[in-house]
């Protein structure tokens, strides 16, 4: 396998596979590996059974969510993950989606940019986060995630969110961003990878 070149766009250096042979495969292992938990996850938010994601988890798994809600923040052990999973489906209908758009390995490690979506009480919120995951003997041991804009999920998932007199109420400020702004955003703030 040919190492990629960087290349100067005037932003920030990028990852090009320009130089990649046409017979080694789009990603390594790990990046096999993270885009299949996250279609298993999809499939698993399809059947409300979270459980389908055992076989990804290592039972001593260390996962470290912002803490932007009730269910989030430093989880230790595959249960308590699944349980977050099940509660964040279950605060959002069903609705909470993650797709793998880019990713880097190293030996161990794989770092994912996660687009995101999902809906809670008639709002719509998008974001980006950036997944890490060390993964050992074919399993998820540590999880870190660094969300783009951690304000909107604080919102979006209840810390901070603002109520109508004290009560259960409705969000104040709409939280689905633009065609426009959103690509202002991957313009200016995350660099491009894996493209020519």
């Amino acid at each position: 396998m040919v190492a990629p070149r960087f290349r100067r766009t005037g932003r920030a250096a990028t990852v090009t596979d320009s130089d990649r042979p046409a017979s080694d495969p789009p990603g390594g292992p790990l990046d096999r590996f993270v885009r299949a938990f996250y279609d298993a996850r999809r499939e698993a938010a399809r059947a409300s059974d979270p459980g389908r994601l055992e076989p990804f988890i290592a039972d001593d798994v260390r996962w470290r969510e912002p803490d932007v809600g009730a269910h989030m923040g430093d989880l230790r052990g595959r249960d308590a993950v699944l349980d977050m999973i099940r509660r964040a489906l279950a605060t959002t209908g069903g609705t909470f989606d993650l797709r793998v758009t880019a990713t880097v390995e190293t030996g161990s490690h794989v770092a994912a940019l996660i687009a995101w979506s999902a809906e809670r009480d008639g709002e719509r919120i998008e974001g980006r986060e950036l997944a890490v995951y060390e993964v050992r003997d074919g399993r998820i041991a540590a999880a870190r995630f660094h969300p783009e804009n951690i304000a909107d999920d604080r919102v979006f998932w209840g810390e901070g969110r603002p109520r109508a007199g004290g009560a259960a109420g409705r969000l104040q400020r709409p939280l689905m961003r633009s065609k426009a702004s959103s690509a202002m955003r991957r313009a200016s703030v995350w660099p491009t990878i894996g493209r020519g």
